[in-house]
């Protein structure tokens, strides 16, 4: 099922907080926020779960995470791999390279709506270093 919100060629300009609640209220199986900047993935948000298999150790597996994925494939924001191998970013993540060139860095985000937002933009903000928001795009699936 997909939720058409934030389709990359029409924007809400309803908070994401709102939106994901309205979506986890119809409760989802696998929910995925796929965030892009100019048609390319600058991050996606998913539940741990999916990331058991590679070793990620969560409490509640019904917590999201936020997955940055880098290879070279990646021209708008490959720079950024640096930021993650950092020792002040590099011990807030779980990381794992699949297949090889492929790096995934993880984070655990919790449930809460209004926490996941925040982080969005903190990754907007601080990682990424994103003044203008208008090229971003937000894509709601359950998979």
């Amino acid at each position: 099922m997909i939720f058409d919100i934030f389709k990359k060629k029409r924007r809400n300009h309803q908070s994401v907080a709102v939106r994901l609640k309205h979506i986890m209220n119809q409760r989802p199986n696998n929910l995925h926020m796929t965030i892009y900047i100019k048609d390319q993935i600058l991050f996606q948000v998913m539940p741990a779960k999916n990331f058991k298999d590679k070793g990620l150790n969560a409490q509640n597996p019904k917590d999201f995470v936020a997955i940055h994925l880098f290879n070279k494939n990646k021209t708008l924001t490959y720079d950024k791999l640096e930021k993650f191998k950092s020792p002040d970013l590099e011990k807030g993540y779980f990381h794992y390279e699949e297949p090889k060139g492929n790096f995934n860095y993880l984070k655990i985000i919790g449930q809460n709506p209004i926490e996941i937002e925040k982080e969005l933009y903190a990754n907007f903000k601080y990682i990424y270093e994103l003044d203008d928001l208008r090229e971003i795009t937000i894509d709601y699936a359950d998979y």
